[in-house]
């Protein structure tokens, strides 16, 4: 008996066709074996049997009409009997090998069904969406052909590459126009898109310390935990200070600790909306105690919180803008007011820095930033938000979500659970933890047994309606003032 691993031994070449002068079996000449024989109506056919299954077809018919029951014809490649019609991967009972057909057709069905399953998860988070600063808009539709093109805006934001393939010159426009918004001379401004604010305050840090290199990195408390990193990460020593019951810098802990420092110059962040309470430092403040411990400084304003809401409702120049009573630098974050899709910002400066001394000129004018290349769909979509929406169409946004914060501390108070706000611009809610049931549907934030929602323009009315529901619900008995949380004696 052959065999040929756990297949039948079907001898189906031309080979061993009698016709061509194949082997005959031993002891019985002249009779024809295989499928060419088959297919001429040979009646004198003798399949070789294995494990008791017919030779050919025509056999394999005949017994199963002998048995009773008639096999199937076979079309097309099922014509190979036994294991020859099932794919290698299945008869060895494993997965298909990688780039074969079979592979890649399930592939693209499991990566469509999770790219669908994930966009599910995230439009039903999108309903509950109240504690980060964060929010959603549709995606502008004229944009959308650029996100198939690469677009680097490499090298020097003032200069345009060799390449075509970037957007350097809106960079350019935006950077202009949000540097008039912050009060800034229109000929001297200079900045670039980042990956974030974070970016943003890491390279105000660097300008600062070029300027200043034993300098030490004032800031307060609350301000973003970025700052003391990117302190860390520049090899600058930093100094935590004390900030008030809102979240807003101790003046006068800062004046103590700068008339204790012996160095003459010092580099002080101040926060534009801190990231839990949105309260606010104020730089003339800030700068009343630098020029009164007699210190040479550098000031930047991470105004990525709450920056271009309260320039909107200024009232002539923003006290942190960038002018000559202002900050010395400026970051913003793309995202959150402006709507981003992605994470983006921009850092801007009062005047054109001095050109770092490592810095080269040979591809396509390399910049001080610290990415030289730069993401240019950020800055085609920052400049397109901006245009398209103007300033009064930014000032009924920040207005709007004003509105919306003064609603949810009023619902959140008379619902028996204490809630206040920074300033009357701020449009972040303060209010305590609430119940785990509350936490387990609606993604907030809780630093200390404290929590609260931003009300972004993304954040509606029935929202809000609804959270403050599920708060409702959750708590056994409703809190009074003071007992066991307390609110701020005053307000900005």
């Amino acid at each position: 008996m052959e065999r040929r691993g756990d297949r039948p031994a079907y001898r189906t070449s031309r080979a061993r066709a009698g016709s061509s002068g194949g082997r005959r079996r031993a002891g019985r000449p002249g009779v024809p074996r295989g499928r060419r024989a088959a297919a001429r109506g040979d009646r004198r056919i003798r399949p070789v049997r294995h494990g008791g299954r017919p030779r050919s077809r025509q056999q394999g018919r005949q017994q199963g009409r002998q048995q009773g029951r008639q096999r199937p014809r076979q079309r097309g490649r099922q014509r190979r009997r036994g294991c020859r019609g099932i794919a290698p991967h299945a008869r060895a009972g494993g997965r298909p090998p990688e780039g074969s057909p079979v592979t890649t057709l399930s592939s693209s069905f499991r990566l469509a069904d999770s790219v669908a399953e994930r966009l599910l998860r995230l439009t039903a988070a999108e309903r509950h969406k109240v504690g980060f600063p964060g929010w959603s808009a549709a995606f502008p539709q004229p944009l959308v052909p650029f996100l198939s093109h690469e677009l680097n805006n490499y090298g020097d934001p003032e200069s345009d590459p060799v390449f075509s393939w970037h957007t350097k010159d809106l960079e350019r426009e935006l950077v202009d126009d949000l540097a008039g918004l912050f009060g800034a001379c229109p000929a001297r401004p200079w900045g670039h898109v980042t990956n974030g604010g974070s970016e943003g305050i890491l390279y105000g840090l660097w300008l600062a310390r070029r300027k200043h290199p034993r300098a030490k990195v004032y800031h307060s408390r609350t301000a973003h935990p970025c700052v003391a990193r990117n302190a860390g990460m520049l090899r600058m020593e930093n100094v935590a200070v004390a900030a008030d019951v809102r979240g807003e810098m101790s003046y006068t802990d800062l004046m103590r600790r700068l008339v204790a420092d012996p160095n003459p110059a010092a580099i002080v962040v101040a926060t534009i909306g801190t990231t839990l309470t949105e309260a606010v430092d104020d730089v003339r403040s800030i700068r009343a105690a630098l020029s009164a411990a007699g210190k040479r400084y550098h000031l930047h304003a991470d105004a990525a919180m709450s920056g271009i809401p309260l320039a909107l409702h200024a009232e002539g120049r923003p006290v942190f803008g960038l002018h000559a009573q202002g900050a010395d630098s400026l970051s913003i974050s793309g995202h959150k007011f402006l709507g981003a899709p992605f994470p983006c910002g921009v850092v801007m400066t009062r005047t054109l820095p001095a050109r770092h001394p490592g810095t080269s000129d040979l591809l396509c004018g390399a910049s001080d930033s610290f990415a030289s290349s730069r993401n240019g769909h950020a800055a085609l979509i920052l400049w397109y938000l901006l245009k398209e929406r103007g300033i009064s169409g930014l000032r009924e946004l920040a207005q709007a979500g004003r509105a919306t914060a003064e609603y949810a501390q009023r619902r959140l108070v008379s619902a028996g659970w204490p809630a206040w706000r920074a300033h009357r611009h701020a449009r972040t809610v303060v209010f305590p933890a609430p119940p785990r049931a509350v936490l387990e549907t609606w993604a907030l934030p809780v630093v200390r047994g404290v929590s609260h929602i931003v009300c972004t323009p993304g954040v509606s009315r029935s929202r809000v309606d609804r959270f403050v529901a599920a708060v409702g619900a959750a708590i056994p008995e409703p809190i009074k003032d003071g007992q066991p949380w307390t609110t701020p004696s005053r307000a900005v």
